[in-house]
């Protein structure tokens, strides 16, 4: 366990998350914004090989985990984050939440978790992107305390069309963890 929430665990991927995995990367919703395609069986397998064999290299910028809900056990997420310096100060998260279980509170659980463990460490900035019509990860990351750096029209083409994208950055100083 990297660590965990009221609700969620945060762990290491696991072969047998595979089918979890399947229905969260078929979720149009979580998705509307992301890729072109569903994602099939045999990609979700190949991609958790992948990231099981990146565990295996300490030194590793990248680093990608499931949320898993504790009362049923089941993978309703992932969470990721990627070191942009050596000395691991400034730090890109993602992650996405399945439908489902949204707008309960718990992406906002787990990003909090996750600042705070990047923060309790030598990060010093964390910053993230999405697409500006993606308005549930842009007002978790105002609830958050994240400052809107920046906005780029047609920055990325998605689903046949480009797309504009925004960035938010939270520094540590300013980090106020919301705790209701």
């Amino acid at each position: 366990m990297i660590f965990e929430t009221d609700r969620t665990i945060i762990r290491r991927l696991i072969k047998s998350d595979v089918e979890d995995l399947v229905e969260l990367y078929n979720d149009e919703e979580v998705f509307k914004h992301e890729f072109d395609d569903p994602r099939s069986f045999e990609d979700v397998e190949y991609t958790i090989s992948y990231i099981l064999e990146e565990y295996r290299i300490p030194e590793r910028s990248v680093h990608k985990y499931v949320v898993e809900h504790k009362s049923d056990q089941k993978v309703i997420g992932t969470i990721s984050y990627e070191f942009k310096d050596p000395d691991h100060l400034v730090c890109e998260i993602g992650g996405w939440i399945r439908t489902i279980y949204s707008k309960k509170g718990i992406g906002t659980e787990v990003v909090s978790g996750l600042l705070d463990t990047l923060f309790s460490q030598n990060t010093i900035r964390v910053f993230c992107s999405c697409s500006a019509e993606n308005l549930g990860v842009i007002r978790l990351a105002e609830k958050l305390g994240f400052e809107k750096e920046g906005h780029i029209k047609m920055a990325i083409y998605v689903k046949g069309k480009y797309i504009d994208e925004v960035y938010f950055g939270l520094m540590k100083d300013d980090f106020q963890k919301d705790s209701s």
